[in-house]
């Protein structure tokens, strides 16, 4: 860009500018009070709900890779029970 004399900022939109950013950021903000100075309303406080286990076995953490996945010749083939050929 330097050698076609391109001005780079006429590619950056205004919103992405420092001045821009400087006056978004520009305003204050108070900070809230502590948790001790806020209001108690009649309500309970809310909980999570409760954990429930699901059903089966759970599942294993670990994924396996790709060379994991594949199934060499010398591996035995599970015998099928009901199938007597």
């Amino acid at each position: 860009m330097r050698n076609q004399d391109i001005n780079v900022y006429d590619f950056v939109p205004d919103i992405f500018r420092k001045e821009k950013y400087a006056a978004c950021y520009s305003s204050v903000i108070y900070p809230a009070n502590g948790q001790c100075l806020w209001e108690r309303t009649e309500y309970n406080d809310l909980q999570p709900p409760p954990i429930r286990r699901q059903p089966g076995r759970p599942k294993k953490k670990r994924n396996k890779e790709a060379h994991e996945l594949l199934k060499d010749d010398g591996q035995m083939k599970r015998a099928r029970w009901g199938n007597e050929v």
